[in-house]
């Protein structure tokens, strides 16, 4: 047994944590349902409900000392299911568990995103920042001497309205690190390639998105969030989402005065509806009136067609989170993908346990 795996254990024995086998490595932090409940007050769960969570959960190995995940996903959703997933449980056994930490840094950057998948279309790229040294979008290097012929040639391949997108491509995520430029001149872009400290960006074309994902907010690129599993040769969709953000914002996740926000609605893995669970971080959005044109995402066969081949393309990672959009030509753009932490409160809240029909096969490593 690994020394990481026994520090784990250890650190379960003094929080007074009850395992039923103490192979499995069991890791809690009850701050964000503690604190989701305290800010929302949910009606305590009956004997039976606990019950049910133990007798299920049981069979994997872990006896839980406290019922709060499961208080807040029934009182937000609902849904009373044993197979909700606490957070904690995916992000330090189940994530960790499907993909290979060693790679993460590597495969997590979004410079290398076109390298590593090319059979799927990503934002078009204009430049890379590498490490502090710049290439064009064909990885041709060019010196500090030679920005005016960069920003030339970007300038050239701007839409009509002279915007670009950088992004920070490590250690970013929710949004964090997008910045959004309008060009006059290749002078604006020069002042941006010469002024811009961080040694690691992508500058891309700003996304035009389908009429579609317009109707949720029409000044972020809002995405379709597909979290798929690699398992036996086969890659299954656990869940779909889509989110989107406010007014004013370009992405779908903002920051308003420090505070995180980001709205998504469930969507139905089989056919691509919309089925009108909207929820944000403080759980379900009540009285939202939406008037959808049309409650079908386009093109969401082909999204998940591109996202399964995708997957097997990905070898270390068997739980990834697509961030999709459609463009306004109803192709499917990958916005990018997350291996780290794909994330399971809103999307549960969206759309009911994380894996649904999938739970006892995603699980069923514990056993083991």
């Amino acid at each position: 047994m690994s020394m990481s795996i026994l520090s784990k254990i250890k650190k379960i024995a003094r929080k007074g944590y009850s395992i039923v086998k103490p192979r499995i490595p069991f890791l809690d932090d009850d701050k964000k349902a503690e604190l989701f409940l305290k800010k929302h007050p949910m009606k305590e769960l009956s004997t039976e409900e606990k019950q049910e969570i133990d007798d299920y959960w049981g069979q994997f190995g872990i006896k839980f000392p406290h019922y709060k995940w499961f208080e807040m996903y029934y009182g937000v959703t609902g849904i009373h299911d044993p197979r909700f997933i606490p957070d904690m449980i995916a992000g330090h056994i189940l994530f960790p568990h499907y993909n290979e930490k060693q790679f993460i840094a590597a495969w997590a950057d979004k410079n290398l995103f076109e390298r590593y998948i090319p059979t799927i279309q990503f934002p078009t790229t204009l430049c890379h920042k590498f490490n502090g040294s710049l290439y064009d979008d064909k990885w041709n290097y060019f010196s500090k001497e030679d920005i005016p012929s960069l920003a030339n040639n970007i300038i050239k391949r701007l839409n009509s309205d002279n915007s670009l997108v950088l992004k920070l491509t490590r250690n970013s995520a929710a949004g964090k690190g997008v910045k959004i430029y309008n060009i006059k001149t290749s002078d604006d872009i020069c002042e941006i390639l010469n002024n811009n400290p961080s040694p690691n960006y992508i500058i891309q074309k700003k996304i035009r998105q389908h009429s579609f994902f317009q109707q949720f907010n029409k000044s972020s690129v809002n995405i379709l969030r597909v979290v798929s599993w690699k398992h036996e040769g086969k890659v299954d969709i656990l869940s779909v989402s889509i989110r989107y953000g406010i007014e004013g914002s370009y992405t779908d996740v903002a920051y308003v005065n420090g505070e995180e926000i980001v709205n998504v609605v469930g969507v139905n893995k089989s056919n691509g509806q919309v089925n009108h669970h909207y929820a944000n971080l403080d759980g379900i959005i009540p009285n939202v009136q939406f008037h959808l044109q049309d409650e079908f995402v386009p093109c969401f066969n082909e999204v998940i067609a591109l996202t399964k081949k995708a997957h097997l393309q990905l070898q270390p990672f068997n739980i990834i989170g697509w961030d999709f959009t459609i463009n306004e030509d109803c192709i499917p753009i990958c916005i990018e993908y997350n291996v780290v932490w794909p994330g399971t409160i809103l999307y549960q809240y969206a759309n009911g346990p994380f894996a649904g029909d999938l739970t006892d096969d995603l699980l069923s490593f514990l056993k083991e």
